[in-house]
């Protein structure tokens, strides 16, 4: 069970990275 949530973690860590990058992404492509 706690393997499940430290999964669970890490995925969300990635997917914040992720969203991070592709907003920056986003700001650079409009400016």
């Amino acid at each position: 069970m706690g393997s499940r949530l430290n999964h669970a973690i890490e995925f969300i860590k990635e997917f914040k990275v992720v969203g991070m990058h592709s907003i920056e992404y986003l700001v650079a492509t409009l400016e």
